[in-house]
């Protein structure tokens, strides 16, 4: 596979792990449009950069090294909900879902993800980390209780990182533990703890099936 010269060539590694397997997927499409009208960004643009036709044609030209992946490529490309309407319609079978997956993985490999998209995915990685995200919650319950959030997004950081303040989520004052009890975002415990969690599912249980026997 040759690039055109003064472009970006994709190195193999990236291509076979995330698109290579997409490329009869990608060559199945007809480019007959009906997956148009079915497509939201479409409707909503009318660009066929927003169209699944238009992306499955940018992709080809990525893998094939006759493009760069550009900022605006990019952004067409991510803009793409993976809703798979067009795959519903498609008479060729094409199947989007993949094409989308594989050109995200592409896009951060090579680093050009958004720096939105890049501190949203750091910021998710904690969520399946119990110590890192009680930490976190401990930090932005400070920043906020001192209104450093807000200071920062009046000095224009937080649009650096591409986000604003209504993306932060208010700390509340006290989060149930799994054992029942409450955790404040200090970190202290309250010693007055409650049933354990199933036994208050059991609860609520109980009381639906008596209220829908009346």
């Amino acid at each position: 596979m040759s690039a055109v010269p003064g472009t970006m060539k994709l190195s193999d590694a990236t291509e076979r792990a995330a698109l290579a397997t997409e490329r009869d997927n990608l060559e199945a499409c007809v480019r007959c449009g009906l997956c148009l009208e079915g497509c939201p960004t479409y409707v909503l643009t009318r660009l066929e950069e927003e169209s699944p036709r238009g992306r499955i044609a940018a992709a080809l030209a990525v893998i094939n090294g006759h493009v760069e992946l550009t900022e605006d490529l990019t952004h067409h490309q991510l803009s793409c909900l993976l809703c798979e309407a067009c795959t519903a319609i498609c008479p060729a079978g094409v199947e989007m879902m993949p094409i989308g997956t594989g050109l995200r993985t592409v896009i951060a490999e090579e680093g050009k993800l958004p720096i939105r998209s890049r501190t949203v995915n750091r910021g998710t990685r904690i969520l399946g980390e119990r110590r890192k995200l009680t930490r976190a919650i401990r930090l932005l319950g400070k920043v906020q209780g001192a209104g450093l959030d807000r200071a920062a997004e009046r000095a224009g950081f937080l649009r650096l990182l591409g986000i604003s303040t209504s993306m932060l989520p208010p700390v509340p004052g006290r989060f149930v533990e799994p054992d029942g009890g409450w955790m404040a975002p200090t970190g202290r415990s309250n010693t007055r703890k409650g049933p354990p969690l199933h036994r208050l599912s059991h609860v609520h249980a109980a009381g639906s099936d008596h209220r829908g026997n009346r």
